[in-house]
């Protein structure tokens, strides 16, 4: 009788350890997961600021296209012929 209460004791912590094991494990991916995704965050907030957009100035012989809608205008419009959008 002692030698199954024994092989029980055995059985039921072996079955807990492995079900700490996995919530471990998924925690744990889960938490890397939020780490790479703020680095990706981080790095792309680097590159808008690094980005700076046109100026009208800058680009006097070049056409433009609109972000909002695609139209492609002529460089002396400051704004897009479609969809009025300013040109910044």
């Amino acid at each position: 009788m002692e030698i199954l209460v024994i092989i029980s004791i055995i059985a039921v912590s072996g079955v807990i350890i492995l079900l700490l094991r996995e919530f471990n494990c998924w925690y744990l991916k889960i938490n890397e997961r939020i780490q790479l995704l703020k680095s990706i965050d981080a790095k792309l907030g680097q590159l808008s600021l690094e980005k700076e957009s046109p100026k009208p100035e800058q680009y006097k012989n070049h056409t433009w296209v609109c972000p909002k809608c695609g139209m492609i205008n002529p460089p002396e419009n400051l704004a897009c012929t479609k969809c009025k959008q300013k040109y910044t």
